[in-house]
């Protein structure tokens, strides 16, 4: 994961999607009763793209109806709710480190790829450095469904000087297929599905097989199939 990749201080869009509302009138959250915090939580609600709120020490302060009903839709949501957690939770860190609690900005700090065997997740994490809940700054996960392909067998060849076995394996393996998934379905040994799963990261300059999707996806890593 990389950190820092921009920062927009005072505007209403980062990293590719929007607010709704400019930062002026993001409202803070106060005790129940006051409109103008309902009408915030109201305005959250009513937004397609999944947004989920944590405080600076990784607890849930609010997630939108966005994203409770992707986790109940998906096949993969209890695995997408502890993504989501992990990943504030690193982000979270991250925060502290950097000391960025008491700033006004709005950062985007990292984008995270969470393949599943049904379906494909990017979580883009952000800081919002507006007192929006009560509780100080807060990272912000919005959870995406990025109309992503993967890259043709013969482009992983060309591209990353992938073997035939080797680029099959590596659809797999973007998929969130584990090496035991692969073995059975190429009738190969559990043994030659990790040598060969090895040789792909190599190849492909990666450290852990979770990346792989970022890599052979279109426009991973920046990549576009021409």
């Amino acid at each position: 994961m990389q950190f820092g990749l921009g920062r927009a201080r005072g505007g209403a869009e980062a990293g590719g999607f929007a607010f709704r509302l400019p930062p002026e009138r993001l409202l803070k959250t106060a005790p129940s009763g006051n409109s103008d915090a309902a009408m915030f939580l109201c305005a959250l609600d009513a937004v397609d793209q999944g947004l989920a709120f944590f405080d600076c020490s990784g607890t849930l302060l609010h997630a939108n109806r966005a994203v409770s009903r992707a986790l109940e839709a998906s096949p993969a949501g209890e695995r997408l709710r502890v993504e989501i957690q992990q990943f504030a939770g690193s982000l979270c860190r991250v925060v502290q480190l950097r000391h960025l609690n008491g700033e006004a900005v709005v950062e985007e700090m990292s984008v995270l790829e969470v393949p599943t065997e049904e379906e494909h997740y990017r979580l883009r994490g952000s800081y919002i450095g507006l007192d929006l809940f009560r509780r100080g700054g807060s990272v912000m996960v919005a959870l995406e469904r990025p109309a992503a392909t993967l890259l043709p067998a013969e482009v992983l060849r060309e591209r990353f000087g992938l073997s035939k076995q080797e680029s099959r394996i590596a659809h797999l393996l973007a998929k969130g297929k584990s090496n035991a998934d692969v073995a059975k379905t190429l009738f190969i040994s559990p043994h030659t599905a990790r040598t060969h799963t090895q040789r792909i990261l190599d190849k492909l300059g990666v450290r852990a097989r979770a990346e792989v999707a970022t890599k052979i996806l279109t426009g991973g890593d920046g990549s576009k199939e021409e």
